[in-house]
């Protein structure tokens, strides 16, 4: 029942002393049933506010959470980036390094190239002074030895052909063109013949020593080529 106020009055006789009586009043206090109604309701809703601030604070926390992975993954993202491009420029570097050092291989081997080609030709220059100085020689000597006949006709040449041993000895020597006069041509195998052994062969390079082996003279007065 609502807002009912219920006051009862009850006279109390007592038999307890004769023509005593005693009068008792009880008063019950009203019974709002809104009023109990109201405070749950109100509890409910602090707890339900309470509850809201926690998923507020919830929701903050998991945004708050969000931004740091997606920073965080920026992070790797840049971190990769740079991993990366370090990479490449360790990998470009190295393909630099490489090129210098096939570029200096190569300009090593052509300056010993180079270097070996100067050597030949060098070599190559020094037998053949060496073998004009032994031909020279051997004409000289055998100009020498030459005693052409007194009566040999002017102009005329011969030429012989020597063929030397190991050691310069003189292995032959013949006519391969005649002065037209015998006289001539004996005396210009003579004078072969006695400036022999020639034996500044083996001065000269071995690989030349084959080749001045075997030669030409040509004689004719005054002079042997």
């Amino acid at each position: 029942m609502k807002n009912v106020s219920m006051v009862v009055a009850c006279v109390l006789a007592s038999a307890v002393g004769a023509g005593a009586s005693t009068y008792g009043v009880l008063s019950f206090l009203p019974w709002n049933e809104d009023s109990e109604i109201s405070q749950s309701h109100a509890t409910e809703v602090e707890r339900l506010r309470h509850v809201e601030q926690e998923l507020e604070q919830a929701h903050h926390d998991l945004e708050t959470l969000r931004q740091e992975v997606a920073e965080s993954r920026a992070r790797n993202d840049i971190s990769e980036t740079v991993r990366q491009r370090q990479a490449e420029e360790h990998a470009q570097r190295q393909r630099e390094v490489a090129t210098l050092q096939a570029a200096e291989a190569a300009r090593q081997r052509l300056g010993h190239a180079i270097a070996g080609n100067s050597a030949v030709v060098g070599n190559a220059q020094q037998g053949q002074e060496v073998a004009y100085a032994f031909i020279n020689r051997v004409r000289r000597e055998v100009e020498e030895a030459w005693v052409m006949p007194a009566d040999a006709p002017n102009h005329q040449v011969a030429e012989v052909a020597v063929r030397l041993g190991p050691s310069g000895e003189l292995f032959g020597a013949s006519i391969t063109r005649s002065s037209g006069d015998q006289a001539t041509d004996r005396s210009a195998l003579l004078a072969v013949e006695a400036a022999a052994p020639f034996s500044e062969l083996q001065e000269l390079p071995v690989g030349l020593q084959r080749d001045y082996r075997q030669f030409n003279l040509r004689f004719s007065p005054g002079d042997v080529r």
